[in-house]
């Protein structure tokens, strides 16, 4: 089945909206393009809340099956990341060097050298343009490997998704709060936000990490 685990999600979808259905096919309610969608935005918010939250060697760990590679040739214009690319970035190494290379948000910080040493050995991406800087100069020649993590999204029936099953419960949950919220119908989202607030707790590794900023 080339959609196994998407299918597996869509089902546990439809039963938790008490609409259930076989994966390809509609429900009573919703059709299998909507339930589609449902859980491709909750993965992507489920990711995207999960990487805001940890380090990025841990959101590397934990989305290990989502982790995507880009060779890239460095210029001082930039390097277009590639089309999977998510907005989530993690790593990247200079071919030949040993260095590491540390994520900072800001270009501006990078070209002016305004935090010191910052501009060392670290990359940017910014206006969909990757930038790397080295010895506190921005890199225009050389090779290296930018790591990201990708897009999962599925289509039922074609295009599988890569999110760890430990996690399709939480999706599940994430999915029902978006089509509740979206129907007006409020009465089970305490219960599914407090599953996703406990599933969080569980990652960051303490109760008190949830109201206490980020782990590291």
């Amino acid at each position: 089945m080339p959609s196994a685990n998407f299918d597996e999600i869509h089902l546990r979808f439809a039963r938790a909206i008490e609409d259930p259905a076989a994966a390809s096919a509609a429900g009573t309610t919703l059709t299998v393009a909507q339930r589609s969608d449902y859980i491709n935005r909750a993965i992507n918010d489920f990711v995207h809340l999960v990487y805001s939250l940890v380090d990025k060697a841990k959101a590397r760990t934990i989305f290990q099956p989502l982790v995507d590679t880009q060779a890239v040739t460095f210029a001082s214009a930039g390097v277009t990341p590639e089309s999977t690319y998510n907005n989530m970035p993690l790593a990247l190494t200079k071919s030949g060097s040993t260095k590491r290379f540390t994520y900072h948000p800001r270009k501006d910080d990078l070209d002016n050298d305004t935090i010191p040493h910052i501009g060392d050995a670290a990359f940017v991406v910014e206006a969909d343009k990757i930038y790397a800087y080295d010895a506190g100069t921005i890199l225009s020649s050389g090779t290296g490997t930018f790591y990201h993590l990708k897009k999962d999204e599925g289509i039922q029936g074609t295009t599988d998704v890569s999110i760890p099953s430990v996690w399709w419960d939480t999706v599940v949950d994430m999915a029902c709060g978006l089509y509740f919220s979206e129907i007006g119908d409020l009465g089970s989202l305490p219960i599914r936000a407090e599953r996703v607030k406990i599933t969080l707790a569980k990652i960051l590794g303490a109760e008190g990490a949830l109201n206490g900023g980020k782990a590291g």
